[in-house]
């Protein structure tokens, strides 16, 4: 159902309908952190901000060191209006004590510290992103994106850009 849900979301008949699958997950699974987490995601996405709240809350209640649940809840809390800055800190926090080398944890949490303007935060987690997974190309783009726009010198986004191909590039060639 989880699985259904999530297509229906993304590709086919909308939120209600996949609201409704996620729900018969959740009697079959009340536990289950796949579908609380993807029905928190889709109640952000559509702006009902206590609903997804209540998804996080309720898989953290059961596995509270979901890190992936946690940088939702986290990026939720950025985009909801009146959303407290210093709960999606500490929340991006938790998700790194529970997995330090989540590279997707430290560039969600680059972004924001960037936005808020910390840049040298913000360099220091992507640095520490493409050392936890030297393949995760987002992060590399981040990075190089962050320089691009906020750096004083081309060449270190350039630089930064190559080190992300050389990394991420596979020995086959197919991927560019």
């Amino acid at each position: 159902y989880t699985s259904w849900a999530n297509l229906e979301y993304s590709k086919g008949s909308g939120a209600r309908k996949a609201r409704k699958l996620f729900h018969k997950a959740l009697e079959i699974d009340p536990r289950c952190s796949a579908a609380w987490l993807q029905l928190g995601v889709l109640e952000a996405d559509t702006e009902n901000w206590d609903q997804a709240v209540t998804c996080f809350e309720r898989v953290l209640q059961f596995d509270p060191r979901n890190s992936r649940v946690l940088q939702a809840y986290a990026l939720t809390e950025t985009k909801r209006p009146g959303g407290d800055s210093r709960k999606a800190i500490d929340l991006f926090e938790r998700a790194l004590k529970a997995n330090p080398r989540d590279a997707g944890v430290l560039q969600a949490y680059a972004l924001y510290v960037a936005e808020l303007g910390d840049l040298e935060s913000a360099r220091n987690l992507l640095r520490r992103g493409t050392e936890a997974d030297k393949r995760h190309a987002a992060v590399w783009q981040a990075w190089g994106v962050l320089e691009t726009r906020y750096g004083e010198d081309v060449d270190t986004a350039r630089n930064i850009f190559q080190q992300g191909i050389w990394a991420c590039g596979l020995s086959t060639g197919s991927q560019s």
